[in-house]
């Protein structure tokens, strides 16, 4: 989990020099953060998870495994209706996690 916080912070700091150099920044930092949000739920910090979910979705909102640790930490936090409404963002709900709509 250290090492994942390490990239968070580094992601945060660095810019890209150029438009696709700042893209991939970019796509390092969330890919960080769904990292470390997947070492927060092996520890079963479902808070945690969402935070770091948060801070990915606000760089891409679209970001599939992002949605899907974010509706597994509602889920796992016994939050049914904000699970489903978590997974809403274009993808369907994996059929794992089908206990979200029990």
């Amino acid at each position: 989990m250290k090492h994942y916080g390490r990239a968070v912070a580094v992601t945060e700091f660095v810019r890209g020099a150029h438009a696709s150099d700042q893209l991939e920044v970019q796509n390092n930092h969330v890919a960080a953060l769904a990292g470390l949000a997947a070492a927060h739920f092996g520890l079963q910090a479902y808070g945690a998870v969402l935070q770091c979910c948060s801070k990915a979705l606000q760089v891409d909102p679209t970001n599939e495994t992002v949605l899907i640790h974010r509706a597994r930490a509602h889920a796992m936090r016994g939050e049914y209706e904000v699970c489903v409404s978590a997974s809403d963002g274009g993808i369907l709900v994996h059929a794992t996690y089908r206990s979200c709509m029990s």
